[in-house]
Order: structure tokens, then C-alpha cells, then sequence
């Protein structure tokens, strides 16, 4: 949610070209995967808590 918001701010202040705004947050979201992901692999199975 946070990279939605700096992305949205970023925009509202008109600081880049909206056009500008199609690739970084794609990628932003993707980055949160990715990070999120080999967080789950790096914690070991029987340490996880749901939530």
C-alpha cells in the first residue's frame, strides 16, 4: 500500500509526466512480490504464524 501512495502523491504533485508513472509502479509492485516472496522462503515452515 505504501508504493501505491508515494506513486499517487508523486503524481498529484505533477513532479513526473503521468506517462512517466506506467513503468515505475508495475515495478513497484512487482519489487513488493519479490520481497515478500523470499521472505516467505527464508523463514522456516514450522515458524510461521497466520495471521
Amino acid at each position: 500500500m505504501g508504493f501505491v501512495l508515494l506513486w499517487l502523491v508523486t503524481a498529484n504533485m505533477l513532479v513526473l509526466p503521468t506517462k512517466l508513472l506506467l513503468y515505475p509502479v508495475p515495478l513497484s509492485i512487482l519489487e513488493a512480490f519479490v520481497a515478500s516472496w523470499i521472505i516467505v522462503k527464508l523463514v522456516p515452515t514450522g515458524s510461521r504464524r497466520s495471521i
